[in-house]
């Protein structure tokens, strides 16, 4: 579909400021991603970014079949509903990550309120098994992954909110969506503030490289922020930290959630150590190895460390860790 024809497609966007905002969402979008480049290259986790980049283009889409599945319940659903669009890199994956968890549990609970949702991933479509995941909780998805999102000018005044998950997307997305769907309450889930967690690596690392790129991470994630409607982040820390910084920016906490456990077994039952963390995050993995080498040395006898998380390296196996 050419830009022209898009274009005319909705008479409240002249051509020459679909133009601009077209070109000005795909430059940013592209600078986006050699930032994060730039950040595994500097904090030496290059390689690591490679095979993520390569896993998502070898499933660069979904079945076709797959592509056309409309869940039950959004056929069922009133035509007045309330609709949200949440815009995200990849499906969330509640197996591997806290914030695929809490993503799941956001959607879920969206739809429990009696909303719509509509997800949207910018860098693949979701797989056979996710969409049928998605579904099962009442989420509808995209038919479509990466790209311009022409398929906004259809129906602008279908979604009553739109959630832009992580900053690098924010950048991109939160002006188009202001010329797209203006009546629409732009929410920015910064899930982590991401420049706080490179300056910290940075100086526990004493690298240059990596302190520079977190200085420019930080005043684009600020910038992110103050072109949204609402804010959300995952602790009351990270709220007060952008009261000081952004005091007009509207900034609400949205912590993980978890499913409610009705029965917790007593303390001298129990056994082991859990770490909570992603271990691929270096100061993470640093703090990991540490509890490890202490566990060791002190002789504990019969513990075993268990990670949250979705991949452990082997040479933490040793110490008797487990996924």
């Amino acid at each position: 579909m050419s830009v022209d024809s898009v274009s005319r497609k909705h008479d409240r966007i002249p051509f020459i400021r679909f133009l601009g905002v077209y070109l000005l969402f795909q430059w940013r979008r592209q600078c986006a991603r050699l930032h994060r480049a730039r950040i595994a290259l500097y904090s030496r986790r290059f390689g690591q970014w490679i095979r993520l980049r390569a896993a998502i283009s070898a499933d660069q889409s979904a079945p076709p079949s797959v592509a056309a599945v409309v869940p039950a319940s959004a056929t069922q659903t009133p035509t007045n509903t309330p609709c949200i669009l949440l815009i995200d890199t990849v499906p969330p994956r509640p197996d591997r990550d806290s914030g695929s968890l809490r993503c799941h549990h956001l959607m879920h609970l969206m739809v429990c309120m009696g909303y719509k949702v509509v997800l949207h991933c910018q860098e693949r479509m979701p797989s056979a098994a996710e969409v049928m995941a998605l579904r099962a909780i009442g989420i509808t998805t995209t038919a479509v992954a990466g790209g311009f999102p022409s398929w906004l000018l259809t129906n602008p005044e279908r979604y009553c909110a739109v959630v832009v998950c992580r900053y690098h997307l924010g950048l991109s997305w939160l002006p188009l969506l202001r010329a797209f769907v203006p009546d629409s309450l732009c929410i920015l889930d910064t899930v982590d503030l991401h420049h706080l967690r490179e300056q910290r690596e940075a100086e526990l690392r004493n690298l240059s490289g990596l302190r520079a790129a977190a200085a420019i991470t930080r005043r684009h994630e600020l910038h992110a922020i103050s072109c949204a409607d609402l804010v959300w982040v995952v602790s009351p820390v990270e709220r007060d930290y952008l009261a000081r910084l952004l005091p007009q920016a509207r900034v609400e906490v949205v912590p993980n959630m978890h499913d409610m456990v009705e029965t917790i077994p007593p303390f001298v039952s129990r056994h082991g150590f859990l770490f909570v963390g992603g271990v691929v995050i270096h100061p993470m993995w640093m703090q990991f190895a540490g509890c490890c080498l202490r566990f060791s040395h002190a002789s504990v006898n019969g513990y075993l460390m268990h990670s949250c998380t979705w991949w452990v390296p082997d040479w933490l196996k040793r110490y008797r860790v487990s996924r």
